[in-house]
């Protein structure tokens, strides 16, 4: 279960709440009130796609670099280590999550 989708679905939030949870390392977050079929949308999405997730020392979970301010970054997915796995998880109803795809990295630059 530790692939499996965590979806959160909240009531309608402001940004400051809502950048929290994307901190916690939801899938995804849906705020109430929302379209029907929007809803229906984003669940699906989660299903017979791939996802970026990345594992460092202090950080399991979906890879939110999108989500954050330009040339910023969330210290719980910075390693400490200087070494990153970025892994590709596909999922599906019948199959269930699986690791399609597994990369490590380790930066360089900072030794």
């Amino acid at each position: 279960m530790r692939l499996a989708p965590v979806v959160l679905v909240a009531q309608d939030c402001d940004l400051d709440t809502f950048l929290g949870y994307v901190e916690m390392g939801f899938d995804d977050i849906l705020c109430l009130p929302d379209n029907v079929d929007l809803l229906i949308d984003r669940l699906a999405a989660q299903f017979n796609t791939d996802y970026i997730y990345v594992e460092t020392d202090s950080y399991f979970g979906p890879d939110r670099r999108r989500m954050e301010v330009p040339d910023a970054s969330h210290p719980a997915r910075v390693s400490n280590a200087h070494l990153h796995t970025r892994l590709t998880i596909h999922r599906t109803l019948a199959d269930g999550p699986m690791i399609v795809q597994k990369q490590n990295f380790w930066d360089t630059t900072l030794q």
